[in-house]
């Protein structure tokens, strides 16, 4: 029988201390005026509304909320960590993923002035052209349920200077499949979001940027397959925020390390 001097730590315990043992480096990545003590806070709510972060190793969760400090984003309102069982170990960790407004709102405060995305139905008046006069015009006029046929993204980087990127939804689709294993199954006409998302995303190779911003997009283009168990990528920049070398990775060991540490504390 179990004492109360050997019970096992709760996962949610062992999660916030690997967490808190990175509270300097979130501290310091942080937007001015955040600590450690909103991120935690964050957190334990965001535990309430997505229980299966408890599931993963403390180590990707760390991870998780240095990138979510590293970008500035809110967790659950513009930014999420999303749970990935790996099928090879069975071990389950979390990946940072940026949400579309998420994107939008780094967006413009690295300069962008304006940004918008919508999708095309089938019915609807949209036309667009590139070139040396581009433009491009859509008025809604497919009735409700029509099938998505395009998904486009404007951003306005100088007064009356505007750029635009227009995806079908084969190309959305593609993208879709490669890169997100949580939307990849069912219909695009029950997640416009998602075009929408894929069309900004594709639309921020054209805005300036800052490293919060590269930061958010960096992540965004990591597949799940690149995060093995635990292990961590970490941008590596200079003082300007300028990438100037490859990544330095938390190897498996270290990472189940970790999890022994934070074992210790029970």
């Amino acid at each position: 029988m179990t004492g109360p001097g050997t019970a096992l730590t709760k996962p949610r315990d062992a999660i916030l201390a690997a967490v808190e043992k990175y509270g300097a480096e979130i501290t310091a990545l942080a937007p001015e005026g955040a600590d450690l003590a909103h991120y935690t806070a964050s957190l334990r709510l965001y535990f309430a509304q997505n229980p299966k972060v408890l599931d993963c190793t403390p180590a990707s969760v760390a991870v998780g909320m240095l990138r979510v400090a590293q970008t500035g984003l809110e967790l659950g309102v513009s930014c999420d960590l999303l749970p990935f069982k790996h099928t090879k170990t069975g071990i389950s960790t979390c990946q940072f993923s940026p949400r579309y407004g998420g994107i939008v709102e780094l967006a413009l405060g690295a300069g962008t002035r304006s940004i918008n995305a919508d999708v095309v139905r089938e019915g609807d008046d949209f036309e667009c052209e590139k070139g040396t006069k581009p433009f491009l015009r859509h008025q809604r006029t497919a009735p409700k349920g029509a099938k998505i046929t395009h998904a486009y993204a404007i951003a306005e980087i100088r007064v009356g200077s505007y750029v635009f990127e227009v995806m079908t939804r084969e190309e959305v689709d593609a993208v879709r499949l490669q890169y997100s294993k949580s939307w990849a199954k069912g219909s695009l006409d029950d997640i416009p979001w998602y075009a929408r998302k894929t069309c900004i995303r594709r639309l921020t190779n054209y805005l300036p940027k800052n490293p919060r911003l590269a930061a958010a997009l960096l992540y965004a283009d990591e597949k799940p397959e690149e995060v093995p168990e635990g292990e961590c990528a970490p941008i590596p920049h200079d003082a300007d925020g300028v990438l100037t070398e490859g990544p330095h990775e938390m190897t498996v060991a270290e990472s189940l390390e970790l999890d022994a540490q934070q074992a210790a504390l029970e």
